[in-house]
């Protein structure tokens, strides 16, 4: 994903953490995991993420932005916190601009997808400065 000829972002997936509680009770006093044999543990399916991005470039004096779609697959019943690298020779904040990241650096951020959604969008804005690159 890159615009004119020298500036590149990427993002790639870090981390996907769903916000689940341990199957089985700890106890705190014996340092040790117990399971109630009377029930039939269950498996939570950790969700599938993926990630696209349309178009796939943009000119930097241009009016378009390149606009990443996180989603995901499988149980939505609860959020999903991702987290991403981000790469390239573009500088954040000189360069472009994001909006719908839950945080964003230039080289790290994360989108959080709440319970029932899945997907969102993070949007790249090249700025167009003055500098031939």
């Amino acid at each position: 994903m890159y615009w004119e000829s020298h500036h590149i972002i990427d993002l790639y997936i870090l981390e996907i953490k769903p916000n689940m509680k341990s199957l089985f009770p700890i106890d705190p006093l014996k340092l040790e995991s117990t399971l109630d044999l009377t029930t039939t543990p269950f498996a939570v399916a950790t969700p599938s993420v993926a990630i696209s991005v349309a178009p796939g470039s943009v000119n930097e004096d241009g009016s378009g932005n390149l606009v990443y779609t996180i989603s995901r697959t499988g149980n939505i019943s609860t959020s999903l916190n991702v987290r991403f690298s981000v790469r390239g020779t573009a500088q954040f904040n000189s360069d472009y601009t994001q909006i719908g990241a839950t945080s964003f650096s230039r080289f790290q951020g994360s989108l959080n997808l709440p319970s029932g959604v899945a997907s969102a969008t993070i949007t790249i804005d090249p700025i167009a400065d003055n500098v031939p690159e």
